[in-house]
C-alpha cells in the first residue's frame, strides 16, 4: 500500500526543468535526477517523497550542486535545512571534535564520499575525514565565516573576509579566486549551469561563471550578510542590510523587492509552494508570496538573524535573539517555542523530524517535533554554526571554542559519586571529592559542583580549565550559614553525557566570639569607652547589646546587617564572616564597682556574653572661700560750734579707702551727717581718723563728733568724741584742747555683729555635700542635696557634678580661724574626709 501511495504521488507531480519546459509524469526510475525535498512519515523506514525541480536538486550533472548528504549551507538551494537522512539513533554522544585555530562560525558541508569541509576564523578552510582527522587545509587572507559549497565536480566554493570567493580543487589546491569590494560572509549557491552566486559586504550580489569570471553583479543599498537561495524558476533571493529582500532574475535584473523594518541577515528559505521565508532585525519572520507581496509575518520578542528551516509537514522553524526556537504553522501561527539561554541560530532537520540548532547558551539542542527536548550537547561556547547532517545521522557543527564537533549515537553516561554526607560548623572548610566518579566507556572531562543544589553550578573543572589548576574533581567550599544543604556533583564525559549525585551537608551554627573586655579604673564623672570586637564564622546579622549596671540609659543595641543594607535572608546568600568592632561609652556619677555586659547575638539565635568591672573612685570635693565680708555704712556726725570743718578718713590695712568732710558754716543745721557705704573684708584691719579744723583761733565752744557704724539689720554702733574743749572759763582764753586728729580702731566695734562667708564647692561626683563652719564658739552645718528633697541614694542615679556657691552668716567674735569642713556623701558613707582651713578673721 505504501509503495502504491508513493507511485501515485510521483505520477501526479509536474516538475519544471531549468528551461521552464514541463516534464510530464516521471516514473520512479527517474528519481535519481531529483531530490527528496520533504518527508512525511508513516514510520521511520518508509518515507513519502515530495519531489522538487532540478534547479534545487542534488543533480549529478557536471555543473550543478553535488549529490551528497549536505553539499551546502542549509543543505540545498532552497535553504530548507531538511536532510533526507534519519537521525533517530543519534543520542548526542561526542564522536570526535576537530580543533582549529579560531572560532568556527562557518557551517560545514559534507561531500558524497564523507569529507567534511568547514571554514574557521583562523583564515583556513579544512577538509576533514569522517574519523575527525585532517586531510588538508587551505589558507586564505582573513576569516572564513562563509559556509562552503560543493559542486557536482567536487570543487569547493567558499568566501572569506579577505573579500574573495575561492574555488578550491578536491585536493586542496586553488582553482581560482574572484575578488569583491569587501568581506564575504555570505555562503555561495550554484545553479544547474554552474553559475555561482554570492553576496558581499560591498552591497553587491555577484553571479560568477564557472571559470571565475564575473557574469554580472546586482547592487543593493546595504551589506549582504545573507546567503542567496535559488527558487524553482531560477530566481535568486537574498536579504540586505538596506532592510530589503530582493528577488533577482537569472540575468541579474531585479524582479521585485520587499522592505522590512530593519536589516536582514537571515538567509531566505523557499517552500514547495514558492513561499519565501526569512527573518529580519525588526523582530519578525516573514512569509512572502512569489510575486513579492506579504503573505504573513510572525512577531518575535527580538531580532531574527536565524535562517528558517522547513519541515516536511510545512512547519517553519526559526531561531531569534530572544533565546527561543519557534515552530510556526503554514498559516503563520505559533505551534510551539523552545527556550534556551542564548541567541538561537539557524536550525537543521533530520528526516525523522528532529530539529537541531545551536545557540549562544553553548549548547547544541536536539528538539522533538512536538517542541520537547530530545537532548542537548554542551559545547562550552557560542554555537553560531548551522548543523550539517551526515548520511548516518551524525550532526556536524562548529563552535566559538575553535572546534568542529561530530555528535552521534548513544553512549554510556559517566557515573557521578559525590561522596558521603558530612556534618561540620559554620566557617569550616568542606572538602569535596569526586575522584570516585568514573566513565565506563570514556573519559570525564568536566566536574561541576552545585553547592546548594539550586541548579547553578558554582565550581567547574574541565580538562581545559580549572580554577585551582588541577583537574582532579576535588574542591572545597565554605557555607556562610547554618542549615541542611545538598551538594550536587555533575560529571560530564567527552561526548557531553553526564550524571549527577547528591549528598547532604549539615552545617551547625556557631555563636559569635567576643574579645575579652578589660577591667577599668576611673574617677567619678569620667567617661569609660570600651571597645567591643566580635567575630562570627557564619555570614550572619549580628546584634550588639551593651548593658551598664550603673547607668541603664547608656545601654544600647545595634544591629549590623551582614550585607550592610537589611536583614539577612536564610540561608545567607553570601560567604561573609562577621567581623564587627563597636565602641560604647558611659559616664559615672558616683563611686563604686559596677559591671558592664556585652552580648552579641547572631540571626540564628547563637549568643555570647562577656562581662567586666568598672571601678570608680570617689573624688573629694574641692573648696575655696571666695570672701568673708560684712556690709556696713560708716557715718560721721558733727554738732556744736560752727565755723569749723570736720573730716573722716577710712583705712583698710592702713590704706585710705574712703573720705567724708563736713563744713560747719553759719546757717548749717545744728547736726550734720555724712555716710560712707562699704563692704568690709573680715580678714583685714579697719580704722578711721577724724580731723578737726577750726577757723582761725578756736572760738569758744566744743564740737561733739560721732562715728556711726550701721549694720545690715539696722542697728548702729556709735563712737563719740568732742573737739575744741575749753580749758579755762576766761573769756578769750587761748587755751583749748582736743583739736588733734581722732584715731579709732573699727574692728572692735564689729564684735557681735553678723558677717557672711561665701564659699565655692565643686565635686565631680553626683553627691550630697555636707558643709560645717567652725569659728570661735560657733559651729554651723549646711547640707546641699543632689536630688532634693531626699538624700541621694547610692549609687547616685544620675551624672550631676556639683557646683555650689554657699553664703553662710556668722557672728563676729574677734580675730580667730574659720574652719570649713566639706564632706560628700561618700566621705560620710565611707567615714573619711578632711577639713579645710579657709583663713583667719581679723
Amino acid at each position: 500500500m505504501e509503495s502504491e501511495m508513493l507511485s501515485m504521488l510521483i505520477s501526479i507531480l509536474i516538475v519544471t526543468n531549468i528551461s521552464g519546459a514541463i516534464t510530464p509524469n516521471v516514473g520512479v526510475s527517474s528519481l535519481s535526477h531529483y531530490r527528496a525535498e520533504g518527508i512525511i512519515f508513516s514510520d521511520i523506514s518508509t518515507p513519502i517523497l515530495q519531489i522538487v525541480d532540478q534547479q534545487s536538486s542534488n543533480s549529478s550533472g557536471s555543473d550543478g550542486l553535488a549529490d551528497s548528504p549536505w553539499p551546502m549551507f542549509r543543505q540545498n538551494l532552497n535553504h530548507t535545512g531538511l536532510s533526507p537522512y534519519n537521525t533517530i539513533t543519534n543520542s548526542g554522544k561526542l564522536k570526535w571534535y576537530f580543533l582549529t585555530g579560531h572560532q568556527v562560525e562557518s557551517s560545514p558541508a559534507i561531500s558524497s564520499d564523507g569529507i567534511i569541509y568547514v571554514g574557521s576564523s583562523d583564515h583556513k578552510l579544512y577538509a576533514i575525514h569522517l574519523n575527525g582527522s585532517e586531510i588538508w587545509s587551505f589558507l586564505m587572507g582573513s576569516y572564513v565565516k562563509s559556509s562552503p559549497l560543493i559542486s557536482s565536480d567536487g570543487t569547493v566554493y567558499v568566501g572569506s573576509n579577505d573579500c574573495k570567493l575561492y574555488a578550491i580543487n578536491p585536493n586542496g589546491t586553488e582553482k581560482w579566486h574572484f575578488t569583491t569590494g569587501d568581506y564575504i560572509v555570505s555562503s555561495p549557491a550554484i545553479d544547474i549551469n554552474g553559475t555561482i552566486y554570492v553576496g558581499s559586504y560591498d552591497n553587491k550580489l555577484y553571479a560568477i561563471n564557472p571559470d571565475g569570471t564575473k557574469k554580472w553583479s546586482f547592487k543593493t543599498s546595504g551589506k549582504l550578510y545573507s546567503s542567496p537561495a535559488i527558487g524553482y524558476d531560477g530566481t535568486i533571493y537574498i536579504g540586505s542590510y538596506d532592510n530589503k529582500l530582493y528577488a533577482i532574475n537569472p540575468d541579474g535584473s531585479k524582479k521585485w523587492h520587499f522592505t522590512t523594518g530593519d536589516i536582514i541577515e537571515s538567509s531566505p528559505s523557499i517552500g514547495l509552494d514558492n513561499t519565501i521565508y526569512f527573518g529580519s532585525y525588526d523582530d519578525k519572520l516573514y512569509a512572502i508570496n512569489p510575486d513579492g507581496t506579504e503573505k504573513w509575518s510572525f512577531n518575535t520578542p527580538n531580532i531574527v538573524h536565524s535562517s528558517p528551516a522547513l519541515g516536511s509537514d510545512g512547519t517553519i522553524y526559526v531561531g531569534c535573539a530572544a533565546n527561543k526556537l519557534y515552530a510556526i504553522n503554514l498559516n503563520g501561527t505559533e505551534k510551539w517555542n523552545f527556550p534556551t539561554t542564548g541567541d538561537v541560530w539557524s536550525p537543521s532537520i533530520g528526516s525523522d523530524g528532529t530539529i537541531y540548532v545551536g545557540s549562544d547558551s553553548d549548547y547544541l539542542h536536539a528538539i522533538n517535533p512536538n517542541g520537547t527536548e530530545r537532548w542537548s550537547f554542551f559545547i562550552g561556547d557560542d554555537v553560531r554554526s548551522s548543523p550539517a547532517i551526515g548520511s548516518d545521522g551524525t550532526i556536524y557543527i562548529g563552535s566559538d571554542d575553535y572546534k568542529l564537533y561530530a555528535i552521534g549515537k548513544m553512549e554510556i553516561p559517566p557515573i557521578s559519586d559525590v561522596g558521603s554526607s558530612q556534618t561540620l560548623n559554620e566557617g569550616d572548610i568542606v572538602p569535596l571529592n569526586a575522584s570516585a566518579s568514573y566513565d565506563p566507556d570514556g573519559t570525564i572531562v568536566t566536574y561541576e559542583w552545585d553547592f546548594e543544589s539550586d541548579g547553578i553550578y558554582d565550581y567547574v573543572e574541565t580538562t581545559n580549565a580549572s580554577p585551582d589548576g588541577n583537574f582532579d574533581g576535588k574542591t572545597t567550599h565554605i557555607y556562610g550559614d547554618n542549615g541542611e544543604y545538598k551538594v550536587t556533583l555533575r560529571v560530564t564525559d567527552e561526548t557531553g553525557l553526564n550524571d549527577t549525585d547528591t549528598s547532604n551537608i549539615t552545617v551547625n551554627n556557631i555563636a559569635p566570639i567576643i574579645d575579652t573586655l578589660p577591667a577599668v579604673t576611673i574617677n567619678e564623672f569620667e567617661n569609660v569607652t570600651l571597645i567591643g570586637h566580635a567575630t562570627d564564622p557564619g555570614s550572619d546579622d549580628l546584634i550588639f547589646i551593651w548593658s551598664w549596671e550603673y547607668t541603664p540609659w547608656s545601654d544600647k543595641t545595634t544591629i549590623y546587617y551582614n550585607d550592610g543594607t537589611g536583614p539577612d535572608s536564610y540561608p545567607s546568600p553570601t560567604i561573609n564572616p562577621g567581623n564587627i568592632t563597636e565602641n560604647a561609652t558611659c559616664q559615672f556619677g558616683d563611686d563604686g564597682i559596677f559591671t558592664v555586659n556585652l552580648t552579641v547575638t547572631d540571626d540564628d539565635g547563637g549568643s555570647t556574653t562577656v562581662m567586666t568591672n568598672i571601678t570608680v573612685n570617689n573624688v573629694n570635693p574641692t573648696v575655696t572661700i571666695e570672701s568673708i565680708t560684712m556690709d556696713v555704712e560708716i557715718g560721721l556726725r558733727v554738732a556744736g560750734r560752727k565755723y569749723n570743718d570736720v573730716s573722716m578718713i577710712l583705712y583698710e590695712e592702713g590704706n585710705s579707702m574712703g573720705y567724708v568732710s563736713i563744713e560747719r558754716l553759719p546757717g548749717s543745721p545744728n547736726e550734720q551727717m555724712a555716710w560712707i557705704p562699704i563692704t568690709l573684708d573680715m580678714t583685714k584691719v579697719y580704722s578711721a581718723t577724724v580731723n578737726y579744723t577750726p577757723e582761725g583761733p578756736p572760738n569758744v565752744g566744743g564740737n561733739p563728733v560721732w562715728i556711726y557704724i550701721k549694720f545690715q539689720n539696722g542697728t548702729i554702733e556709735k563712737i563719740h568724741h568732742t573737739f575744741n574743749v575749753q580749758q579755762s572759763k576766761k573769756k578769750n582764753s587761748e587755751h583749748w584742747n582736743h583739736v588733734e586728729p581722732w584715731e579709732v580702731d573699727l574692728n572692735v566695734h564689729l564684735i557681735g555683729h553678723q558677717f557672711e562667708v561665701t564659699s565655692y564647692i565643686t565635686d565631680l561626683g553626683s553627691d550630697d555635700e555636707n558643709l560645717t563652719y567652725i569659728y570661735g564658739s560657733q559651729s554651723i552645718s549646711v547640707i546641699y542635696l543632689n536630688n532634693p528633697p531626699e538624700p541621694d541614694p547610692y549609687p547616685s542615679p544620675e551624672v550631676n557634678p556639683r557646683d555650689i556657691f554657699d553664703i553662710t552668716t556668722l557672728l563676729y567674735q574677734g580675730p580667730d580661724t574659720i574652719i570649713l569642713i566639706v564632706k560628700d556623701d561618700d566621705n560620710i558613707r565611707l567615714d573619711f574626709g578632711q577639713g579645710i582651713n579657709v583663713g583667719v578673721v581679723s
